[in-house]
């Protein structure tokens, strides 16, 4: 009878032990799980972080080059202004070249014009004082 007894204390022992077992072995089974998550979770915001950065060079690069080509395109309108400006200095020098020249003409011409109206009226006179005469 006493050794029935051990014997029915020795199995619920058994089945508390394993019972015991399959609730750590549940618990663990639930530490992984949680824990896979977890790596998931970690591997898969490290993937975001390293498409984001990846974006990000990209826009770098991209801005990079579009701050490179409005520089080159200003340097081009600032050698482009600087050209013009130089051409309409040059044409307003050589309009005031011609204008001095044809101021020269133009005295000339009133010179001319003058001597002419000397001449005629001189030329006038004679020809009053020789009828005075006849």
């Amino acid at each position: 009878s006493t050794r029935s007894g051990s014997t029915g204390a020795y199995a619920a022992l058994r089945d508390e032990l394993e019972a015991a077992q399959r609730r750590i072995a549940a618990h663990e089974a639930s530490h992984v799980a949680e824990a896979r998550a977890h790596e998931a979770a970690i591997r898969e915001v490290h993937e975001d972080a390293l498409r984001t950065a990846e974006f990000s060079d990209r826009m770098t690069s991209e801005m990079e080059l579009a701050v490179s080509q409005l520089v080159n395109a200003n340097g081009a309108l600032r050698t482009e202004c600087v050209e013009i400006r130089r051409r309409f200095e040059a044409s307003e020098e050589a309009a005031a070249a011609d204008g001095s020249a044809l101021r020269a003409e133009l005295g000339a011409a009133r010179a001319e014009a003058e001597q002419l109206r000397a001449r005629v009226s001189e030329a006038d006179g004679e020809s009053r004082s020789r009828g005075a005469e006849a």
